[in-house]
């Protein structure tokens, strides 16, 4: 069941389940829960939204929601998120150049905080757009700014909350799931999956 506002996330424990492995990197995490394997988060942006802990024991479990790609013409799966699915051109510097789109499971990305709201088991994900007419001074300063997550308002860029969401890929970019180059060009729907599997901090 999907975390509600106000209500305790998660449950104590003494120790985690006997074949529990250690993942140090988001694409880890999101492969885990989706082979239903349970792991100990030691790594990666979904690691540091929860406050980075470390060691070997585990204290709590968590349900977690996971972000499947799914390709539109054949219905076909083709990855899975825990943390960030981001969206830029394939060139030099395509941060600072053309349209950006991150969908996010738990807020944070790259060092900043592009969508303040989001949390990893709410039952859907939130996805900022960054408008490809942004200047570099424009982007640069709301990039300081996203680090404390005061980048918003901004005309520029459309933050929004969602269960799932339809992105076209075209030839000059590339898109990034938890940290791996997907090697995609076309149309294809993120879906939340709520609840996807439990992770043990």
């Amino acid at each position: 069941m999907t975390i509600r506002i106000g209500e305790d996330w998660g449950e104590p424990i003494d120790f985690a389940p006997q074949g529990t492995r250690i993942a140090y990197t988001d694409h880890d995490v999101a492969v885990a829960l989706d082979d239903r394997r349970p792991v100990l988060v030691r790594g990666g942006t979904l690691h540091q939204t929860l406050g980075s802990p470390n060691g070997t024991a585990a204290t709590r479990c968590l349900p977690v929601d996971l972000i499947e790609i799914v390709e539109t013409s054949s219905n076909t799966r083709i990855a899975v998120s825990v943390a960030n699915i981001s969206l830029n051109l394939r060139k030099p510097f395509g941060r600072w150049r053309g349209r950006i789109v991150v969908a996010t499971n738990c807020g944070e990305y790259a060092g900043i905080t592009p969508c303040p709201r989001s949390h990893p088991n709410d039952g859907a994900f939130d996805v900022i757009e960054v408008d490809a007419s942004m200047t570099l001074f424009q982007r640069r300063l709301a990039w300081k700014r996203a680090i404390s997550g005061s980048h918003l308002p901004h005309p520029l860029l459309r933050v929004w909350s969602g269960e799932k969401f339809r992105l076209t890929i075209r030839p000059n970019e590339r898109i990034i799931v938890d940290g791996v180059n997907l090697k995609f060009t076309g149309d294809v729907e993120l879906r939340a999956v709520p609840d996807a599997g439990q992770i043990f901090i």
